[in-house]
């Protein structure tokens, strides 16, 4: 099975990723981890932006806190 880091740049694709984290230590640092992938990446920092990026982003995947303020995250 091949790593993230066995692959070449060209061979790997380009998703876009949505990180939805109150904690704004926490979205900052995955989403430079994710963007030095080559990744797109958004963030929110709440469930009501997170709705609202998603919409407009189109997320193909979303790391999301499932223990939001104002949402839960099973709830979004």
């Amino acid at each position: 099975m091949a790593t993230v880091h066995s692959l070449k740049p060209e061979q790997q694709l380009k998703r876009r990723v949505l990180i939805v984290e109150d904690n704004l230590d926490a979205v900052h640092s995955m989403a430079v981890l994710i963007k030095m992938m080559g990744h797109e990446v958004e963030f929110a920092i709440n469930g009501f932006a997170a709705l609202d990026v998603a919409r407009r982003f189109r997320p193909e995947v979303i790391l999301l806190d499932i223990g939001l303020p104002d949402f839960k995250g099973y709830n979004i």
